[in-house]
């Protein structure tokens, strides 16, 4: 218990560091209080647009869009800034000679900007930047699929789960059945207490596995949370099974 308490001090720390602030703003973070909470029932239509507030892809997005910026600026270095208005500021106007700087007064210094003149170093600087520009697509690619992929892979589990707590719960059922028969007949004088302790073992270990996929579920749902980005509150969206139905194969297959 003690060590618990030690990393619940240490994650506080590292929490007010990453808000910005001393140690002192993690040790004032409310010590949340856990709920038993609602299964959530899975759709049969989960758009992927979801998937679009996940801090990862819209990350991709933005350096996406910020290649597509860097591939026109470089594009406009190919198109000449010139201010032909102060054109009277050279002494020799020949385009050959137009950024000699012995061909400049100083006084002047007419703004000149004629880029097309290391048409290949541009050219260089424009391929580079479609190089960028396609390393940052495939990683935003990578990144959407990734994310596709653990919300498919969480939706699965938690359907194959549902269809397993089914099978689980009525394997229960009969153990229970068969652990009361075993009392009444020892009861009766018909069967040795052995078979009652049996039959009670067999109960709890069906009763476990029912515990155990329960569980199973919960963090699944959680991590279904986290594939879809965050924030996700199934009471606003109908999602949620009311805490008296139980979560049976007939409840999974409907969703």
């Amino acid at each position: 218990m003690t060590d618990l308490d030690g990393q619940i001090t240490v994650a506080r720390y590292q929490l007010g560091a990453l808000l910005g602030k001393g140690p002192d703003r993690g040790l004032q973070i409310a010590e949340p209080v856990l709920t038993t909470g609602n299964a959530v029932a899975l759709p049969n239509n989960l758009p992927a647009d979801l998937v679009a507030r996940r801090a990862d892809i819209v990350a991709a997005r933005w350096q996406v869009e910020a290649a597509m910026h860097d591939v026109k600026e470089a594009k406009a270095e190919f198109f000449p800034d010139v201010n032909l208005a102060a054109g009277f500021g050279f002494d020799a106007f020949g385009w050959g000679r137009f950024l000699k700087s012995s061909s400049r007064q100083m006084q002047f210094g007419p703004a000149i900007h004629l880029p097309i003149f290391d048409a290949g170093a541009l050219r260089s600087q424009l391929k580079g930047r479609y190089a960028d520009f396609d390393l940052d697509v495939a990683n935003y690619n990578e990144t959407l699929i990734n994310a596709l992929s653990d919300v498919a892979t969480q939706v699965s589990s938690i359907r194959s789960i549902d269809q397993q707590s089914g099978d689980a719960q009525r394997a229960l059922d009969a153990s229970t059945k068969a652990y009361q028969l075993a009392v009444i007949r020892y009861k009766a004088g018909l069967s040795p207490q052995l078979q009652v302790l049996t039959a009670d073992q067999n109960r709890l270990a069906a009763e476990q596995t029912v515990t155990g996929l329960k569980m199973r579920r919960r963090g699944l749902q959680i991590g279904l949370i986290k594939a879809l980005g965050g924030g996700f509150d199934a009471t606003q969206t109908g999602l949620v099974v009311p805490a008296d139905a139980p979560v049976t194969a007939a409840t999974a297959a409907a969703n």
